[in-house]
């Protein structure tokens, strides 16, 4: 956090180079903590849903629906470049929510692995 002062300063134009720098520094920080913090708490809530026998079949079986499926027939037979690409955007909006869900568990895995270790 950035004290009254040195605010005023940065405001005013007369904070230095280096303290610029430095704020710049402190404020990337507080940022990834922040990140950090919020992928986390997602991670555990996926792990939530998702790290029971129950919640890994039904992980398996949206992937086997988005990820993994083979064209349809209705994208096969677009006869329009508008409309293959909004059948294509419907699939990959899907895909891609699958994928956040994955990516979420494999870094709450990551995060529980350092925990073990550390």
């Amino acid at each position: 956090m950035i004290d009254a002062e040195l605010h005023a300063r940065i405001m005013a134009g007369e904070a230095s180079l280096d303290e610029m720098i430095d704020i710049g520094r402190q404020v990337t920080e507080q940022q990834q903590e922040a990140e950090d913090l919020l992928r986390q708490r997602e991670a555990r809530i996926f792990e939530r849903c998702f790290g029971t026998p129950s919640g890994r079949e039904a992980l398996a079986l949206l992937r086997t629906k988005t990820i993994d499926r083979p064209p349809t027939d209705e994208e096969l037979r677009a006869t329009s470049v508008e409309a293959f690409a909004l059948l294509q955007a419907r699939r990959q909006g899907a895909a891609n929510l699958v994928f956040q869900v994955l990516a979420a568990l494999d870094y709450g895995r990551g995060i529980e692995k350092e925990q073990d270790n550390g």
